[in-house]
């Protein structure tokens, strides 16, 4: 057999990865790199060797996943000892929640359709930065690093109610429907300058640092009621329907030259510094 002719290069076209696993069947893929076919028969068979070598692979103490294309991704463990890394992978669905992650996780460039990570425990970073995903569930997660979702496209809402993480990155992200920080506790910064972002909730959610909407673009509403927050920069931001500081905590805030289509809602909210 001959080796996989799967390889990873950067945006500089500079190789980064080469798959050194070997072809399968006729193939000049390996089993992980081989696209899942539209013929049920073919579909079920390949799908259950995949399965087959992504069990192999784990217990093996093998996370590299990179380019992988799956239907799905579902180990049946409760650990996984050291990082993860799914770079330029394609796979449907991601079942990971309640997982402990002994390192970071890595999907940069990634394309997902819905991603789990519900009450999950990640020592490192998460980072999705310019992947493709349709919705993505991390509540009650608890992430010890920050987690990077720059310029990703996030096609649905993405979840965080309730998780623990460190910065959280989102500039340039395009997100349809929205993100739901809701009662989360964000250890350092919030970043989503020149997001564009359907609606974007922090009820009673805590920003050690600060939340960044420099530039922004929200199409629905902003919610930040009874939230405590460091600093917040909405300067140049747009916001189409009803922003929310209801009974927040915020030092400082500034929405020089930002434009807010609905109410901007103040009502006993503490606030150190106040800039329009």
């Amino acid at each position: 057999m001959s080796r996989c002719s799967y390889e990873l290069r950067n945006a500089d076209d500079n190789l980064i990865y080469q798959c050194k696993e070997s072809t399968h069947d006729k193939s000049d893929l390996c089993i992980l790199h081989v696209p899942l076919p539209e013929n049920d028969d073919d579909y079920k068979r390949i799908n259950d060797l995949k399965n087959a070598e992504v069990d192999a692979k784990l217990k093996d103490g093998d996370f590299n996943f990179k380019g992988a294309k799956l239907a799905n991704f579902a180990p049946s463990v409760s650990s996984i000892d050291g990082e993860l890394f799914f770079d330029d992978a394609s796979i449907e669905r991601i079942d990971l929640p309640r997982v402990t992650i002994k390192g970071s996780v890595r999907f940069r460039k990634a394309t997902i359709g819905v991603l789990i990570f519900s009450e999950a425990m990640i020592e490192g970073k998460v980072d999705f930065s310019k992947a493709k995903i349709g919705e993505a569930y991390f509540n009650k997660a608890i992430i010890g690093g920050g987690a990077d979702f720059s310029e990703a496209m996030i096609e649905h809402t993405i979840w965080f109610f309730e998780a623990t993480i460190g910065d959280a990155y989102f500039n340039k992200a395009i997100i349809g429907g929205g993100v739901d920080f809701g009662l989360a506790t964000i250890k350092g910064k919030v970043d989503f300058s020149e997001a564009t972002i359907g609606n974007a909730d922090f009820s009673k959610a805590t920003i050690e640092k600060f939340a960044d909407f420099r530039l922004a673009t929200i199409d629905g509403s902003v919610y930040f009621s009874k939230a405590t927050i460091g600093d917040a920069y909405f300067s140049g931001a747009t916001i189409k329907q009803f922003a929310d500081f209801k009974k927040a905590m915020i030092r400082d805030t500034d929405f020089e030259k930002a434009m807010s289509e609905g109410k901007v809602d103040l009502s006993k909210a503490t606030i150190g510094m106040l800039i329009f």
